[in-house]
Order: C-alpha cells, then sequence, then structure tokens
C-alpha cells in the first residue's frame, strides 16, 4: 500500500473505533447499522488485501518451476509408454503426437504446457 493508502485505512479504522465505542447510540437505527455492517466489511477486505500484498513471494517461482518440471517428467514417462506402444501397432498419429522431451515441455508456456500433459 502507498502512503495515501495507508493513511485512508488509518482514517476508516479510527472511524470504525469510534462506532464501535458508541454501539448503543445508533445500533437502534436499522439503516445506519446496516451501513455499518457493510464498512466493516470492507475495512475486512482491504486489510486482507494489504496482508497480500505484503506477503514475501520469494521462492514462488521456484516452487512453479520445481512443479513443471516433475508434471513434464510424470507425462514424458507415460508419453514414452503410448509412444512404444504406437510404434509396435504403426500408429504413426499417436506415435508423432507422443514423441517428446521433458525440455519440450519445460521450455514452453505454462498453459502450453499443461495441454500438452
Amino acid at each position: 500500500m502507498n502512503t495515501k493508502q495507508q493513511n485512508k485505512l488509518a482514517m476508516y479504522l479510527a472511524v470504525k473505533g469510534v462506532l464501535d465505542a458508541n454501539n448503543s447510540v445508533w445500533q437502534s437505527l436499522q439503516a445506519f447499522a446496516d451501513g455499518y455492517t457493510d464498512f466493516t466489511s470492507h475495512v475486512t477486505q482491504i486489510q486482507t488485501l494489504e496482508l497480500s500484498q505484503v506477503t514475501d513471494s520469494t521462492g514462488i517461482a521456484q516452487d512453479k518451476k520445481a512443479s513443471k518440471a516433475a508434471m513434464a517428467t510424470a507425462a514424458q514417462q507415460i508419453s514414452a509408454a503410448v509412444h512404444a506402444y504406437a510404434v509396435k501397432t504403426r500408429n504413426n498419429t499417436l506415435a508423432n503426437e507422443t514423441d517428446f522431451t521433458v525440455s519440450d515441455l519445460t521450455g514452453e508456456r505454462d498453459a502450453d504446457a499443461i495441454k500438452d500433459c
């Protein structure tokens, strides 16, 4: 969050604190109570989004790369068996579709690698 957003959140929390301290005054006003419920849900959502922004994302790329490599290795092992069957039965279409290496899959974009696997 930038400074302006942090200041706004601090103001929202201050307003919430005042409303919480004086809820006996406004609690009987249904429209105000409904507005307060909406307001607090928005404040909670802002705080949740703030946490997701400050969460350390270091290591996610390495985890993603390792998962992609594991997926490609498993797909290649399965395709090697299918490819051997296709060659034995002279099914050239299937043989061409299953003729790839692990590096072919890991070098592709993520969506293409998933589709091919």
